[in-house]
């Protein structure tokens, strides 16, 4: 700042878009950071001497990290004596997310129309310097962020949440995974439970018994089985521990992240018991005659192992796919688990700045189609890679721009 010449219109590019978090409390940590480098080191709060002072204004502020594009516009004020209202200045700027490049899509439905910070007073520890010459005070300011647009739509990105009902197929090596654990379940209570049946037989295997039971009783007795049971104990308890760590990856609200883990633990859980014990009835009902001697018999196992394999796949996928959909449209939580999922590779953005003497232009190229097909370039073709793209394979929408002009943005 020293270096800069008087009045000079300051571009910043910040490592995420920290004002998404801005919230009613003006020490929110994400922002106070970003928020402290403007005012005290661009606005030069605290600094009195009319010779030091450079008038700077922050007019653009660009960042990445979250893979959409999203554009704020900001009206601050600040006081920088709240004893002197004299003091108080007022500035606007255009904070750009435009994370385009990166592998999959963010969501943008649940960016938020308005974003304010209170403007309680805050008290900074300034350089030893200034602290040395006794100058000290306390400063007041209000963020008020206003959004203007994003890319994708936000009704095109609530869209693509409900994708999450296909999760199953999305993510084929998690869904298999849950298919195997239900499996393995199924396999260790059959495998090392013998039930005192009395009126059937002295010692009979635990499908055995329970496709002797009533349904509505199924659930419960596969649950106390898998209770009493340390190695089905212990493919149960990887199977729940998945769902809630899946849930504590979103840290915004760390309380409801907890709830909303617990809850859907417990439903995964219900519908293994639940879809076991169902799976063995209808198995030994249609192919084995409820005959002991038959369910016996290897045959049994290998069918019912395929059978709870296919079944845990594709029921605890989708019940997976369904809590996103609710954690993400309800809740608004889980933008990052939600859409890498998806995979979306499409609808990528890339700016272009112009600067002139009396103006700055950003451009926001829309890229609704990235290419996934390409060929050999030709003579024809003037450019420098030996690979481009069909004319099919890639498609734009219209460029956005705004426009910094006479110290306001249009």
């Amino acid at each position: 700042m020293k270096k800069m010449a008087p009045d000079s219109k300051i571009v910043l590019c910040t490592a995420e878009p920290t004002w998404y978090q801005c919230t009613e409390n003006a020490k929110a940590t994400q922002f106070r950071t970003l928020d402290y480098f403007i005012r005290r080191i661009i606005y030069q709060e605290g600094v009195t001497k009319e010779e030091e002072q450079k008038n700077a204004k922050l007019i653009l502020v660009l960042t990445g990290d979250s893979h959409h594009y999203a554009a704020y516009k900001a009206n601050a004020s600040y006081t920088a004596n709240i004893d002197k209202p004299e003091t108080q200045k007022e500035w606007e700027t255009l904070f750009v997310t435009a994370g385009g490049g990166g592998a999959f899509l963010h969501p943008t439905h649940n960016l938020h129309d308005k974003t304010s910070s209170s403007g309680n007073a805050l008290q900074y520890e300034f350089p030893e310097k200034i602290k040395d010459e006794g100058r000290s005070f306390k400063s007041k300011i209000k963020w008020d962020f206003t959004f203007l647009e994003c890319y994708p739509a936000k009704e095109k990105s609530k869209q693509m949440t409900w994708k999450n009902l296909l999760f199953g197929f999305q993510s084929l090596s998690l869904s298999a995974l849950f298919g195997f654990l239900y499996a393995a379940v199924f396999l260790s209570v059959e495998n090392y439970s013998i039930v005192n049946d009395v009126a059937y037989n002295p010692i009979v295997s635990f499908s055995s018994h329970l496709a002797k039971m009533p349904l509505a009783g199924v659930t419960w007795e596969v649950a106390k089985e898998v209770l009493a049971n340390p190695v089905a104990l212990v493919f149960s308890l990887f199977f729940v521990t998945i769902f809630f760590v899946v849930a504590t990856l979103d840290k915004k609200r760390p309380n409801l992240m907890i709830g909303l883990g617990v809850t859907h633990l417990l439903v995964q859980f219900i519908l293994m018991c639940t879809l076991i014990g169902l799976s063995i009835h209808c198995i030994a009902h249609c192919f084995f005659s409820d005959d002991t001697n038959k369910m016996l018999a290897p045959s049994f196992r290998i069918s019912a192992f395929a059978v709870i394999f296919a079944v845990g796949f594709l029921v605890s996928s989708f019940v997976m796919g369904v809590y996103f959909i609710i954690a993400n449209l309800g809740f608004k939580v889980h933008d990052n688990e939600a859409f890498s999922s998806l995979r979306v590779q499409d609808y990528k953005n890339l700016l272009r700045v112009k600067i002139t003497k009396d103006e700055l232009t950003v451009y926001v190229v829309r890229i609704k189609k990235v290419a996934k097909s390409w060929r050999d370039k030709t003579s024809a073709d003037k450019t420098v890679s030996d690979l481009v793209p069909h004319k099919t394979a890639l498609q734009f929408e219209e460029v956005a721009s705004h426009v910094f002009k006479n110290n306001s943005w249009t």
